[in-house]
């Protein structure tokens, strides 16, 4: 009993090539984005690592146990700030580990890659479509490309503004104590190319959603 329980959680209940493919996309993926507090951060580093090198680590289903847990971890670590696509990276590897220890794994992982891309581009086109209307009409990004220090290089170099402008912008956006006011208020600057840059992320870009894991999606489609 002890051995075949054993196996069950080391080697796989089924095998292709194009498994190989996605679990190394997967890994990939997993390793050009690290995330979580630096001891999550490291174990998932050293266990993408180790699946890159080592076959029989790659296919294992404790593996992707392993990343499920440090990856539910992460989101419980950061709740409830995580970014959407941890979750769905969450899912996926949730996915995985389920399809590697189950005989009907091909089946799960094809029908779990159509569900979560169709879900998640759905949920977000009723999201920001619909019920979001500071997304429609840019209110989102223009408070993110002016206070998320992430973009400052973005909203620099195409939205037009000089440093001094978007230092003065996050000042005019910073919340007083109430009942307060400036006896010199600093000006909110917008110019035309800033306006361009709101309108092309709010409409243009594709969703994040799903973006980080959709071509290890579409690998098993």
């Amino acid at each position: 009993m002890s051995t075949t329980w054993t196996d069950r959680w080391i080697a796989p209940a089924f095998h292709s090539s194009t498994l190989e493919i996605v679990l190394r996309l997967t890994l990939i993926d997993l390793l050009l984005r690290p995330m979580g507090f630096w001891g999550v951060r490291a174990c998932i580093l050293v266990l993408a690592a180790a699946g890159l090198i080592h076959l029989r680590i790659l296919r294992a289903p404790l593996t992707w146990m392993g990343f499920t847990l440090l990856i539910g971890w992460r989101l419980i670590d950061d709740w409830p700030l995580s970014d959407n696509h941890i979750y769905l990276l969450g899912y996926w590897c949730l996915t995985v580990f389920l399809s590697l220890i189950s005989k009907e794994g091909s089946s799960i992982l094809k029908t779990s890659s159509r569900l979560l891309i169709g879900l998640a581009f759905a949920f977000a086109v009723l999201w920001k479509g619909a019920l979001s209307p500071d997304y429609r009409d840019g209110r989102f990004f223009r408070v993110t490309f002016l206070l998320d220090e992430r973009f400052a290089h973005t909203t620099l170099l195409f939205g037009g503004l000089t440093e001094p402008q978007l230092i003065e912008n996050r000042a005019f956006l910073k919340p007083l104590p109430a009942g307060t006011q400036l006896l010199h208020p600093p000006t909110l600057r917008e110019p035309p190319a800033f306006q361009n840059l709101v309108k092309f992320a709010t409409w243009g870009t594709p969703d994040r959603r799903s973006s980080p894991c959709a071509c290890i999606f579409v690998a098993h489609l």
